[in-house]
């Protein structure tokens, strides 16, 4: 019996594995992260942030230029022989300057410092984000590897109940079986043969789906995955979290806004400024002068309420900011909690399901050596052939979850596999 099963789980998958077509998990994440337009969204917003920060940057930098005027003008009406500078026709100026914020209320640091942490909470979206797509291409790709367990499993088992149903049908002929223990048998396989279809549809929906995300035609995926082990120590999986990217996206944004706030503040702050010129052509009575320095303060006095509006609403944002990052921990950490006990189960479970798996093949053997004795029906054979089917194919449904459950939870952590 063991054989011929073995035998039709291999003549059932060789079919289906075409060349280029059956993918691992690994190749399909691959191809998805490569040609997510949401990853391809998330780097654009690493870069734009990152292009921020260049610019803010470069208010603290000193401005050098050149600078050159020509001036021409009427002076059909000025009298001649006039030598005055104001009333020459051409009167061109060039000059080199350099421009420098001596005090701002150092608003300015404060604003680069949060653009440098808005570009890193940028960073950590975009690795949250690659997360999210390894959690959604998992649970589809465990998706088809328990469908394609279920097919290799009502095929088997409906493979098992035709062999009883001629069995069964030679005899009836000889007067030793009832004709109603056919009939059950043959509506038995028209139930395996509905949930075969049913099984195939889930089977060919996740295979779209993969499709969709890698933009390949995947006709069947292979499991490669290491049975799942027992998962660390719950506490060393909670000491884990803080590295999560997207906690640390929440953090920085929240860095980030309170470094908004600090500078919004500081608009309240006389500016100093100083710029300075050397003169590489200039034109009558300023002709001798070569250089200048030109300093200037701006200290507001009144803005009509501006720059309270702009406090109180970046104090807004700053306590949003806090709030976010404060749901942000609290939901990682239930999360973890749910899948740390999620797989805690399934592997209990597992080994549950091993020993009932062991139990009811007994079962069905004792049963199926007893109905040749005379001792017991058809219906017990089959309730006892389904009953020992279902465990087996039970038992590896679990043991795919146990795989699906810790992969999870290693996302939970932020690591990726």
């Amino acid at each position: 019996m063991r054989s011929l099963l073995s035998g039709l789980i291999i003549l059932l998958m060789v079919p289906r594995a075409r060349a280029g077509d059956v993918l691992t998990l690994s190749r399909i994440t691959d191809a998805a992260l490569a040609q997510s337009e949401t990853i391809g969204l998330s780097e654009e917003a690493v870069r734009r942030a990152e292009a921020g920060v260049t610019e803010l940057r470069a208010a603290v930098l000193p401005r050098l230029g050149v600078r050159g005027t020509e001036r021409i003008q009427d002076v059909s009406g000025v009298p001649v022989g006039s030598n005055s500078t104001f009333t020459r026709r051409e009167r061109p100026e060039a000059s080199v300057y350099a421009r420098q914020t001596l005090f701002a209320g150092f608003r300015e640091f404060a604003a680069l410092k949060a653009q440098n942490a808005l570009a890193a909470a940028r960073a950590g979206d975009l690795a949250a984000a690659r997360l999210r797509l390894r959690e959604d291409i998992a649970r589809v790709f465990y998706t088809v590897v328990e469908s394609d367990l279920e097919i290799v499993s009502l095929e088997s088992l409906a493979a098992l109940t035709r062999e009883r149903a001629v069995e069964l049908r030679k005899r009836t002929t000889i007067g030793r079986s009832r004709q109603s223990e056919v009939l059950s048998t043959d509506a038995q396989i028209a139930d395996l043969d509905a949930r075969l279809v049913a099984a195939r549809g889930r089977r060919a929906v996740g295979l779209e789906i993969l499709r969709s995300f890698t933009g390949k035609d995947v006709a069947g995926v292979a499991d490669d995955a290491p049975p799942a082990g027992p998962p660390p120590a719950l506490a060393a999986c909670l000491a884990a979290l803080p590295a999560r990217p997207d906690l640390l996206a929440a953090q920085n944004e929240a860095a980030a806004q309170r470094q908004w706030a600090a500078s919004v503040r500081r608009t309240r702050w006389p500016t100093v400024s100083a710029e300075g010129n050397y003169y590489l052509k200039r034109t009558g009575f300023n002709e001798p002068i070569n250089w200048d320095l030109l300093l200037s303060l701006d200290a507001p006095l009144y803005t009509g309420g501006a720059v309270t509006g702009a406090v109180r609403g970046a104090e807004s944002d700053r306590r949003a900011a806090d709030l976010r990052l404060r749901r942000a921990r609290r939901e990682a950490e239930r999360e973890l909690r749910e899948r740390y006990q999620n797989l805690s189960t399934l592997l209990a479970q597992a080994d549950a399901l091993a020993r009932a798996a062991v139990l009811a093949e007994n079962h069905h053997r004792e049963l199926a050596r007893e109905y040749r004795l005379g001792l017991v029906t058809n219906l017990d054979v089959l309730s006892a052939m389904n009953s020992w089917q279902e465990a087996r194919h039970a038992l590896a449904v679990a043991r795919t979850e146990a795989k699906n459950a810790l992969l999870l939870l290693g996302l939970s952590m932020g690591r990726v596999p």
